[in-house]
């Protein structure tokens, strides 16, 4: 046989809080690092944002003033949405329509402009319907308004007018 001297003078305790202490540490070092990298993110991503998102945006960084706002009409059919400020003459896009075209008469050179041209830098911005618009307001302050699609790519003015797509 065998005799075994073991004695167990004293129990073994876990460490009271060295690694509740170091987890605790390291929980709010991993949140305050993620938030400072979220903002960061989030800060990199706003100062490489070049896009104009209001008309402060554009007096500010264009330096050219605001003519006007045309409200956006929402409808799936073009020629209700290029139609609507006729269709609904007290509505709000008939009114800042009417007021786009009191401010383009009441220019700074004292002439009504006899031509005008409305663009924009991308496609389904609103050209056709806010050239339509303005040619209505126009005419329905008894004008003599001609209006030309220049849009050699996709024109549209045909198809609101209901007149078929012929050369002249």
């Amino acid at each position: 046989t065998q005799l075994n001297h073991i004695r167990v003078i004293e129990r073994a305790r876990p460490a009271k809080s060295s690694r509740m202490r170091d987890l605790q540490y390291a929980i709010a070092f991993g949140a305050l690092g993620g938030l400072m990298l979220g903002g960061m993110i989030v800060a990199l991503r706003e100062y490489l944002d070049d896009t104009i998102k209001s008309p402060f945006d554009i007096v500010t960084y264009v330096k050219v003033p605001v003519v006007g706002m045309v409200p956006r009409v929402d409808s799936s059919e073009e020629v209700e949405r290029s139609l609507y400020t006729h269709i609904h003459p007290k509505s709000p896009a008939a009114e800042a329509t009417r007021a786009l075209r009191t401010y383009i008469e009441l220019n700074p050179t004292g002439q009504p402009p006899r031509r005008l041209m409305v663009t924009s830098a991308l496609s389904s911005e609103g050209k056709t319907s806010t050239a339509i618009r303005l040619a209505i307001s126009y005419a329905n302050l008894g004008r003599k308004v001609v209006i030309v699609d220049m849009d050699l790519r996709r024109p549209r003015i045909h198809k609101v007018f209901g007149d078929p797509r012929d050369i002249g």
